[in-house]
C-alpha cells in the first residue's frame, strides 16, 4: 500500500522540488561531461566522427524513400550534437574543424609522398 496522501500538498510540493533539483543536477552533469569531451583533441575527434556518421555534412537524398528516411533519422543525432556544441562550447567547434582539416592535409601529404 502506498503512503501517498492526495491531500498532503506540502509533501507533494517537496517531492516535486526534489524531482526538479535532481533533474537540474542531471542536466548540469550531462553539460559538464560534454564540455569535458570537447575540451581535448581526442574528444573532438570522437564528436567529429559522430557528426560524419550522422551524415550532417552530406545530402540525404536517395531514390528509395525508406533509405532516405533512415538517413534523415540518423541526422537527428548529429543535429542534437551540433545544438549541444552551439549551446555549450562553440569555440571548440571551430577548433575541431581546424584539427580535422589539418589532419586531412597531413594525410594527403603523406599519401602523395609514397
Amino acid at each position: 500500500m502506498s503512503d501517498h496522501d492526495p491531500f498532503d500538498l506540502d509533501k507533494q510540493e517537496q517531492r516535486e522540488d526534489f524531482r526538479r533539483v535532481a533533474s537540474r543536477l542531471l542536466a548540469e552533469t550531462e553539460d559538464s561531461d560534454f564540455v569535458w569531451l570537447m575540451s581535448g583533441p581526442r574528444g573532438r575527434r570522437i564528436v567529429r566522427r559522430l557528426l560524419d556518421r550522422a551524415g550532417i555534412y552530406r545530402t540525404s537524398f536517395h531514390p528509395n524513400a525508406m533509405e532516405m528516411s533512415k538517413q534523415e533519422g540518423s541526422k537527428q543525432m548529429g543535429y542534437w550534437l551540433l545544438a549541444q556544441i552551439d549551446r555549450l562550447c562553440s569555440a571548440e567547434y571551430v577548433q575541431m574543424m581546424q584539427e580535422h582539416k589539418d589532419a586531412r592535409r597531413a594525410s594527403n601529404r603523406s599519401n602523395n609522398q609514397h
